[in-house]
């Protein structure tokens, strides 16, 4: 009797993430449309939705999930990986009656904004020890053993008014963080390293983004965004308002 061989290939997968937390998104009340209709994917672990054995093509996925911003994902197999085509969806969380002491909003319009990003000081889990640079390797101060989400890591300034984005490739025993590129600046000992926490802008200038408010006394977030090509820096005070605007300033 002939053995029978049956092969499956992943044709796409979407990583849904929470943005102020940068875990997975497990939700049940998950719902994705294309053109209009309902468009099926598998559910697999820790907020990972798959296609499989389906064609290749560019498409636009509308994504809804419950106490989430929808939000559309632009599909482009030539930017994906071939073997792994994987795409990160970010969500942001929607302000209930249940979140609105839990959330910090950054909302407005900004002609020639093309990107936000924000850092909370206060929420950094751990900070700065010392940086081998052949290895692109940086040594953290992480006393708690904590755990860490996503990628996307800020090292914040001594003046606290501003942070070096960077991508961590892995985390060794939550002590040494792996870099994708070198450090463009120096750091001192104990300066913050804090999540990057991603908001999202569309093509009129509107902009996004919320953090998790924090419990301490600092009420502070570190926003960093693009305007006309020119990176710019801005620290929003939280401590009498839950939500706040970028400053319409030249620089």
């Amino acid at each position: 009797m002939a053995l029978i061989s049956i092969v499956h290939r992943m044709d796409l997968c979407l990583e849904l993430v929470d943005t102020t937390t940068g875990q997975g998104i497990t939700d049940a009340r998950v719902n994705f449309y294309v053109d209009g209709k309902l468009f099926p994917m598998v559910k697999k672990a820790n907020g990972n939705y798959i296609l499989i054995n389906t064609p290749r093509l560019n498409r636009q996925i509308k994504v809804e999930v419950y106490g989430y911003e929808p939000t559309v994902v632009d599909v482009k197999y030539e930017n994906l990986d071939e073997l792994r085509p994987i795409q990160l969806v970010l969500l942001i969380p929607k302000v209930t009656d249940n979140t609105f002491n839990s959330l910090w909003s950054i909302e407005g319009e900004l002609p020639g904004i093309t990107d936000i990003t924000a850092v909370v000081p206060s929420s950094a889990p751990f900070s700065y020890h010392s940086y081998d640079r052949a290895r692109k390797m940086v040594n953290v101060l992480n006393p708690h053993r904590l755990e860490l989400a996503g990628k996307d890591y800020g090292l914040i300034h001594t003046d606290r008014e501003s942070f070096e984005a960077v991508k961590a490739l892995e985390l060794r025993v939550q002590t040494k963080l792996m870099l994708s590129d070198l450090l463009d600046e120096e750091f001192e000992i104990s300066n913050p390293i804090a999540r990057v926490v991603h908001g999202r802008v569309d093509e009129n200038g509107k902009y996004l983004l919320r953090v998790r408010a924090s419990t301490t006394e600092d009420k502070s977030v570190i926003l960093c965004y693009h305007v006309d090509g020119k990176r710019r820096y801005q620290v929003l005070d939280f401590t009498n308002a839950r939500e706040l605007q970028l400053e319409r300033r030249d620089e």
